[in-house]
């Protein structure tokens, strides 16, 4: 087996409704439903298989804890915990009971859908490993070893050291990134291109890629319109075709791309991550600019994969903005790395060590006249130039916050370390509404304003 073939989700109505149909469509059956703590050990038990579970409190922490007490630690029982930002001083001690992925759940089922992707596919890669099949037992016909409370159990004689199991605690940094540590992100995200054959060999029947790659355009693909999936199976369509599957290769890309974003802090490839969003650019361009000519209903069918496109970019910036540019954190990166090398020692002598003395600071003295050159500039600058304004907003925007341009988007972000006032947000949605635009919620803090693509323009 080289994935849970059982799923159970756990938590309250709205958390088990918006997981409910993708887990269906992941595992081909429904998820078994759990609403209470109590009842997650009879559900799990030893048999396996992946819980999802919406974190409200000590008692889910104990039901892991009891979970991963079983003897095997609950069969290759898999756990993703979703947690409120309110109680997220629990994510660590949930990491430590066994919990192999936790996310952050404020409504949006796409970081809870990802973890549970990484989860099988390290679960499928460590199967994969070790394709040998399991020898009989050497005498007795006892078939799984027991271990005592508080021990581990011995490795078999005839077998290589057991790979950490899945419930086994694991480290916050996205464990997507570390796989493929060996290439600065986003730069192991497939090209237009290879993103597009990916996809026609899923469609095919013939999926050719790794295991979390195709479970991402699994994913895209059961979320895009009839019209896009035609555009993959070769059928006719009422516009281009190419442009159609480039599209959603691109949707593809950004999905990929988001799901293995690195920890803050880390390396980035600033210029490929600056094509991925060049590339969202002239993708919205070439929408926007089709949107006078488009036989009826095409637009529509491609409304979601546009929406889709607009989150991923902004997210994508988002994630960019918290990440370190190529060259930042290199030195220390590289020497943590480089090997043991050959270290010459100076013969110089007492006297020759002194006259070389001013030439080894000569440039430090250098380096301190500039700066103070620049601060004295900048202090200049700063004594003479007036107070910045606050950045732009929109008309009749609420307060704090401020207008960005994303493609054919506006964006309306709130200020850092401030708040909106729900009730002026209201009425400047209805503003927007008497104008023709629809008001979207993007992260928390972010609205994109769009034209209504039902044409309508009066709040009835």
């Amino acid at each position: 087996m080289s994935e849970p073939q059982s799923a159970v989700v756990a938590g309250s109505k709205g958390f088990v409704d918006a997981m409910g149909a993708h887990l269906k469509m992941r595992f081909g059956a429904a998820p078994h439903v759990v609403r209470d703590a109590g009842e997650v050990l009879a559900a799990c038990g030893d048999k396996g298989g992946l819980l999802v579970l919406e974190y409200a409190g000590s008692s889910w922490l104990e039901a892991v804890k009891g979970l991963r007490g079983l003897p095997g630690g609950g069969g290759v029982l898999s756990i993703v915990a979703a947690i409120a930002p309110a109680q997220s001083a629990d994510a660590e001690p949930l990491r430590r009971a066994g919990v192999d992925e936790v996310v952050s759940w404020q409504g949006r089922v796409d970081p809870v859908v990802w973890a549970v992707d990484r989860v099988m596919g390290r679960s499928r890669g460590r199967q994969d490993s070790d394709p040998r099949p399991n020898p009989a037992p050497v005498r007795g016909d006892a078939s799984e070893t027991v271990s005592e409370p508080g021990k581990s159990p011995a490795a078999p004689a005839f077998r290589d050291p057991v790979p950490t199991p899945s419930g086994a605690p694991l480290s916050a940094a996205n464990q997507a990134a570390s796989e493929i540590a060996a290439v600065l992100w986003p730069g192991a995200v497939p090209s237009a291109a290879s993103a597009e054959a990916l996809l026609l060999s899923v469609v095919a029947g013939r999926a050719a890629g790794e295991a979390g790659q195709v479970a991402a355009a699994e994913r895209v693909l059961a979320a895009v319109s009839a019209l896009e999936r035609t555009a993959f199976a070769g059928a006719e369509v009422p516009i281009d075709c190419a442009f159609l599957r480039s599209v959603v290769a691109l949707r593809l890309r950004l999905d990929l791309a988001l799901s293995s974003a690195p920890a803050a802090g880390c390396a980035v490839d600033q210029t490929v991550a600056e094509q991925l969003l060049a590339d969202v650019d002239g993708i919205l361009a070439q929408l926007k600019a089709l949107a006078p000519s488009a036989p009826p209903g095409v637009m529509p069918a491609l409304d979601p994969t546009r929406h889709a496109i607009v989150d991923g970019g902004v997210r994508v910036a988002g994630a960019l903005s918290r990440l370190v540019q190529v060259g930042e954190a290199q030195p220390a990166a590289l020497a943590a790395n480089k090997g043991p090398t050959t270290r010459v020692l100076s013969n110089a002598n007492a006297g020759e060590t002194e006259g070389l003395g001013f030439l080894r600071k000569g440039p430090w003295i250098a380096l301190a006249l500039i700066f103070a050159a620049v601060a004295g500039y900048h202090g200049w600058r700063l004594a003479t130039t007036p107070a910045p304004r606050p950045p732009a907003t929109l008309a009749g925007a609420p307060a704090n916050t401020y207008s960005v341009k994303q493609g054919a988007t506006r964006l309306l972000k709130t200020l850092a370390g401030k708040t909106v006032d729900p009730v002026s947000l209201e009425r400047f949605k209805d503003q927007e509404q008497l104008k023709g635009n629809v008001v979207r919620d993007l992260d928390s803090g972010t609205w994109a304003i769009e034209p209504d693509p039902t044409g309508g323009g009066s709040k009835p």
